[in-house]
């Protein structure tokens, strides 16, 4: 069994936050009257009102402000357990309502002294990844609106190159380094052409199929997935040729999630060896051969690979991902996640089956693309593009319904993206532009 990630990994990032709070103290305990400065979230797409400010009153007053309900979408909502840790953490409760006269504050407020600016950063740093869930402060943007100042806060130092060989041993110092190594050798070592999913990690078309690979997340190995069948719903038929397939690729493991026939192999990666990755694709490649129509005569359902040329037509595709269209009929991507639940329901192997299929036409797309641009035709192919990117921003948008449903609403709450917070105070309430009426 592959060893456990090394315990300092751990260490690092907390030394990394401390970095962060010292930096942070320092910059607060500088800023004058009127500064502003706003630490969200790095993400590449969707706002979110989550966030940390901090406005100078005056030369004696520097105020930290958490936003409370009265600014917070459906999924961003604070529980009643949010709310009383943010008061254990040495913040107000709102004592006023947006737009509310009076030196009342809608949102979780601390008045201090420029001289108590460690304070501040300490309880900024503990909402950013305790209750915001900020795994590290490489993904903490920092902004101060309407200001000249530059910041100090230090921004990560650039790893450096590791070069490229097939059998060259890398030792992965956390899962992010390893989702970094997988990312390198698909893309760079092997020329893949990869996407990435919610996660960060990549996703690749392999002989039809589509591949998920990812670094596992309680220690230094790689786990590879992807699906042979769909719309299986005999369990007790499968029972024989599954066991059957195991006994033959005992490296790899099949099961049934859901409806779907599912492949699945882990390999250790202390040290991390890009050969290794090559075998296991290609043995994965020859599994994917097998699936032929005995394969699916035997199991039940149908095959999950595709081919260059399929598209679904829209009577193929599931009810739900053609309500989802019709919703979004310009392919935008901005469906709220409650939306996305109301429609597809919270199971979650039926959004990871909408996620996949939405996944497969795009690609599907961006090939007819291609197709189109060959044989001279740009008309087509920009019309296939840009059905390639609806169903890209179709996968974005379960993907975050699907991360939603996934995590635990009060220790796990960041998933979405967040491009910019609070627009500059016109009076002593921070958060009046983000206000949210309530029914």
């Amino acid at each position: 069994m592959p060893t456990p990630f090394p315990s300092e990994y751990d260490g690092h990032v907390m030394a990394s936050w401390v970095d962060f709070r010292s930096a942070l103290a320092e910059l607060v305990a500088e800023m004058h009257e009127d500064d502003l400065l706003t630490l969200d979230p790095v993400w590449e797409t969707f706002p979110t009102d989550r966030g940390v400010q901090c406005f100078c009153w005056s030369e004696g007053t520097i105020r930290l402000e958490i936003p409370s309900n009265h600014y917070l979408t459906f999924e961003d909502k604070l529980t009643v357990d949010d709310e009383q840790w943010l008061v254990d953490a040495g913040l107000n409760p709102p004592s006023g309502r947006p737009g509310s006269a009076g030196d009342g504050s809608p949102a979780f407020w601390l008045d201090t002294a420029p001289r108590y600016a460690d304070r501040i950063a300490d309880i900024a740093v503990r909402v950013l990844r305790d209750l915001w869930g900020i795994p590290h402060p490489a993904f903490v943007k920092a902004n101060t609106p309407g200001s000249s100042r530059a910041l100090d806060l230090a921004a990560p130092a650039p790893t450096e190159s590791r070069g490229f060989g097939l059998t060259v041993p890398t030792q992965p110092e956390s899962p992010a380094d390893l989702r970094s190594l997988l990312i390198d050798t698909l893309s760079d070592g092997l020329d893949f052409h990869i996407d990435l999913d919610g996660d960060g990690d990549p996703v690749l078309r392999l002989n039809g199929g589509i591949v998920h690979i990812w670094p596992a997340d309680d220690e230094p190995a790689v786990q590879v997935l992807t699906t042979l069948l769909r719309g299986v719903t005999d369990r007790s038929r499968i029972v024989e040729p599954l066991s059957e397939f195991n006994r033959t690729h005992r490296y790899f493991h099949a099961e049934l999630v859901g409806e779907s026939l599912v492949v699945q192999h882990t390999f250790p990666a202390a040290p991390f060896v890009p050969q290794h990755l090559v075998d296991v694709l290609a043995t994965l490649s020859g599994i994917l051969d097998t699936v032929d129509d005995d394969f699916v005569a035997r199991f039940g359902g149908r095959s999950a690979r595709m081919t260059t040329d399929h598209e679904c037509e829209d009577d193929e595709l599931p009810e739900e991902l053609v309500h989802l269209a019709e919703l979004d009929p310009e392919g935008s991507g901005f469906l709220d996640i409650e939306t996305v639940l109301d429609v597809c329901g919270q199971n979650k192997a039926t959004l990871q089956r909408f996620i996949e299929i939405a996944h497969e036409q795009e690609r599907s797309w961006l090939d007819n693309a291609r197709t189109a641009i060959t044989q001279a035709e740009p008309d087509e192919a920009a019309s296939c593009r840009h059905e390639a990117d609806g169903w890209a921003n179709t996968t974005k948008a379960l993907q975050r319904a699907l991360a939603f449903v996934s995590r635990h609403p009060s220790t796990n709450r960041v998933g979405q993206p967040q491009l910019e917070l609070f627009s500059p105070p016109t009076d002593p309430t921070l958060f009046d532009e983000w206000e949210i009426d309530e029914e």
